[in-house]
């Protein structure tokens, strides 16, 4: 009988829409904040979004929203620093190691990698970031 409750939450979890964010306040908090422990725990919201989803198409939708809100700021819009500028140059080594799982998980799916390319100039910079590492460190 307990298996069948379990089976049975596993998948009313599965077919549970996610929760609606603000994700213009969100980007706000991101680009002005200098609170490192909420920018980590508002990166690993957004990674588990995608690392927790198991429906392809839910994993589509988040995807798809993360671009319609240019979450990171990667298209060409003109703005004077991009929140992903920010996150990599932030000087905080948890918000570093924070950005580069999110960018990694991101980039897992092809839609994921399309919106990263659109900003021209992300992969020099993450390879730069990789090449200064000394070691095989957690970042790396």
């Amino acid at each position: 009988m307990q298996m069948q409750q379990a089976q049975l939450a596993r998948q009313l979890a599965q077919q549970a829409p996610l929760a609606c964010l603000n994700y213009q306040k969100i980007k706000e908090f991101i680009s002005t904040s200098s609170e490192s422990v909420k920018i980590c725990a508002t990166l690993q919201a957004f990674r588990w979004r995608l690392t927790k989803t198991r429906r392809k198409k839910t994993l589509r939708q988040v995807i798809m929203t993360y671009m319609h809100y240019d979450i990171l700021d990667c298209s060409e819009k003109e703005k004077q620093l991009k929140i992903i500028d920010r996150l990599l140059s932030i000087g905080d080594r948890r918000v570093l190691e924070y950005t580069m799982t999110f960018i990694n998980a991101l980039g897992n799916e092809c839609l994921g990698r399309s919106y990263l390319l659109q900003k021209s100039n992300l992969v020099e910079k993450l390879v730069k970031i990789l090449k200064e590492e000394h070691g095989d460190t957690h970042l790396r």
